[in-house]
């Protein structure tokens, strides 16, 4: 009888807890559009042209003055491109603004700033790392450049 109750309090105490931690609450994936809310600054930035072997390096060619500027994707569309601590020109707005839009699947981002849109397809985007793929056409010649932003 005593094996019996033993038995039972074990499988009751077993049971109770698989119990506790099937109830723990499951974290979910942000949504894309939850990801690219934020400041994001360029670290890495290559282009191919389609009549060349050669990947440039623009990153490294970049002035300071614009390694410091950075994006920011806000609630409601709103994106904002500010220059950063230091201006190349010291005459030019700390920010402007635009909008943007990423599609449901988070696959394509649209950005928009002073009349001018550019679509790029995007390659990756995690909470800490987005990387964006542009794709245009000059005289017969297509230019491929991919951007790295990491959040700030």
């Amino acid at each position: 009888m005593k094996k019996i109750n033993y038995f039972s309090t074990i499988l009751f105490a077993l049971l109770i807890g698989l119990g506790a931690f099937s109830c723990k609450k499951k974290q979910t994936e942000p949504s894309p559009q939850e990801k690219i809310l934020g400041k994001w600054k360029i670290t890495a930035w290559t282009m191919k042209a389609s009549n060349s072997p050669t990947i440039f390096d623009l990153y490294a060619i970049m002035d300071a003055c614009t390694k410091d500027n950075y994006l920011e994707f806000r609630t409601g569309n709103v994106a904002l491109e500010n220059e950063g601590a230091t201006k190349c020109n010291p005459s030019d707005p700390q920010e402007t603004t635009g909008s943007y839009t990423l599609s449901a699947d988070g696959k394509t981002l649209t950005f928009t700033e002073g009349g001018n849109t550019t679509n790029s397809e995007v390659l990756e985007l995690s909470n800490t790392t987005m990387k964006l793929k542009n794709v245009q056409t000059d005289s017969g010649v297509t230019y491929t450049s991919e951007i790295s932003f990491t959040k700030i």
